[in-house]
């Protein structure tokens, strides 16, 4: 009879100690649905990168009554959750040739939470998530107004 093969891990196992991006990023997806009355929800898809050594999340906008879902926040970082780097995507970004992308670095989850309240507040995010609002309004069925 052969004997069990103990578990070799050690016992002290645990994540890091601060919240991590994905975390904060869903968390703000179920809070835009809650300020839209969910005519506007956010999600968050991760996806490792760079032959796995890194992670990309991208926070996704969603207006269900026009199907419409498109990225709005584009959020990368290593193995470590914390240096990460966020850009907005096209959703956002000033069409004027001289124009730049929003792009941000943070090495600790307060500058990160600073970061995306800055970002959100955006006059460009603001408008688009009015305008998702106004638009699903008009075809969401009386028992969703």
């Amino acid at each position: 009879m052969s004997t069990p093969i103990p578990d070799l891990w050690p016992s002290d196992l645990v994540g890091p100690p601060t919240t991590t991006p994905v975390a904060i990023l869903r968390r703000q997806g179920d809070a835009l649905g809650t300020h839209t009355q969910n005519f506007v929800l956010g999600e968050v898809e991760t996806r490792p990168i760079v032959n796995g050594t890194q992670f990309e999340h991208n926070f996704v906008i969603q207006a269900p009554f026009l199907r419409f879902r498109f990225p709005l926040l584009r959020v990368t970082h290593g193995v470590n959750p914390y240096p990460l780097s966020m850009v907005e995507t096209d959703l956002t970004k000033s069409q004027a040739p001289s124009s730049q992308f929003w792009h941000r670095e943070a090495k600790t989850e307060l500058e990160f939470q600073d970061q995306l309240r800055e970002f959100f507040a955006l006059s460009a995010v603001k408008s688009l998530i009015g305008s998702l609002i106004a638009q699903s309004n008009e075809i969401a069925p009386d028992e969703h107004r």
